[in-house]
Formats: C-alpha cells, structure tokens, sequence
C-alpha cells in the first residue's frame, strides 16, 4: 500500500512541475515561433514591394526539383482514325 502512495506522489508531483514549466515554456516557444515567421513573412513582402504594378512573377522552385519519368504520368499509345 505504501508503494503505490508513493507512486502516485511521484506521478502527481511530475505532472505538477510539468504544468508549471509548459505555464511558462509554451508562450515562450509560441513568441518565438511567431517572430521567425513574422521575419520570414516580412522578407517575403519586402521581395515582392521591389516589382512594379502589374508585374508578374513566377516562382519556379518546382522546375529546380529533378523527379524520374514515372512521376509524371501514364504514357498512353493511340493510333488517329479517319472521321467518315
């Protein structure tokens, strides 16, 4: 009986400093999380202020990946027939 007493004081007071720590680690992570993206958003604003009005700018992020064939599809033999 004792052990289990002492068990679930161990199991309580854990749970207890982790309440405490995430009461204060998890706004800390959060303020930082958002700072990065905040800088990272503001980089991304300040590239596209620099074009003119009406501009168009195509990110071409997705030509610089190499995939095989096979990911592009199916290929598909078809003969052409005469329309009567």
């Amino acid at each position: 009986m004792g052990a289990i007493l002492r068990i679930l004081g161990v199991v309580f007071i854990i749970l207890l400093m982790f309440r405490i720590i995430a009461r204060y680690l998890v706004p800390y992570l959060i303020k930082q999380l958002i700072k990065t993206y905040g800088n990272k958003f503001n980089q991304n604003n300040a590239n596209q202020s620099n074009r003119k009005e009406g501009e168009v700018h195509v990110d071409d992020s997705n030509a610089k990946k190499k995939g095989s064939y096979s990911d592009k599809g199916d290929y598909v033999d078809f003969k052409e027939t005469k329309e009567k």
